[in-house]
């Protein structure tokens, strides 16, 4: 009877972890959002300083790309191509997707979520005036925010292209990567592989007019590729194939 009665109990934990796994939506991946706790959106408007949750109107600073970074973990992309860090205070500065730019999608419910860094921490806003860190211990007011998805209009759809171009594809063990700046800015060159995740990085040089970099990618597993741009004002995306 005992035996009967914890097979019972490990069934039902198991139809509900299932129930709400369906009933609590995954990280939207590939989408752009804004987060916002309480009225305030969570912004990155101090570039390279510390971030915080002290604006109520979306402007680029208060955009980010859900990344998949592997695992069961995201990364949240800032318009400034960089990566917010998990740490204390956090900040969008991080060029690769590193243990302290991973969080945790901690699903709330509908457009509800906590951030959670590899420490077990979640990110928490004290106060607008205040930096945001990621030092919370618990979900509470503070560690919970709605997210949606940013609506872009057509005049920010039709933005600068670089004229990105990626030969010879298919391509194996060096690509050429070659764009075009109209003013000098810094660059930001990743790969995603078919399941989205990011697998190479590095920053390209500050110059203006056209660049071309030979990367190395043997270190990349064949198959299939997206090589994204990201600079001032321009995101392209290019697939290449690797052999």
């Amino acid at each position: 009877m005992k035996l009967y009665c914890l097979y019972c109990i490990s069934m039902l934990m198991a139809i509900l972890s299932v129930h709400a796994q369906d009933t609590i939506p995954p990280a939207p991946v590939g989408s752009t959002i804004y987060l916002v706790n309480d009225v305030w959106l969570m912004s990155a408007a101090d570039k390279y300083g510390p971030m915080k949750c002290d604006h109520t109107t979306i402007s680029a600073s208060e955009q980010f790309v859900v990344v998949d970074a592997g695992d069961s973990t995201i990364a949240l992309q800032g318009s400034n191509g960089r990566y917010v860090t998990a740490t204390s205070p956090m900040r969008c500065t991080s060029t690769v997707i590193d243990h302290n730019a991973r969080f945790k999608w901690v699903g709330l419910g509908t457009n509800t979520v906590a951030l959670q860094n590899l420490k077990g921490e979640f990110v928490f806003m004290e106060s607008r005036l205040l930096s945001l860190n990621c030092s919370g211990t618990a979900i509470n007011a503070g560690s919970t925010f709605t997210w949606s998805a940013v609506s872009m209009s057509p005049q920010e759809e039709k933005s600068e292209t670089a004229n990105l171009n990626v030969f010879p594809n298919p391509a194996s063990g060096n690509v050429n990567i070659k764009y075009a700046l109209p003013t000098a800015a810094e660059v930001l060159i990743e790969f995603y592989n078919s399941r989205g995740a990011l697998v190479k990085s590095f920053l390209g040089g500050l110059q203006e007019g056209t660049t071309r970099l030979n990367v190395g990618i043997a270190d990349l597993e064949k198959g299939m590729y997206i090589v994204r741009l990201t600079s001032k004002g321009i995101k392209e995306t290019k697939k290449l194939i690797v052999q």
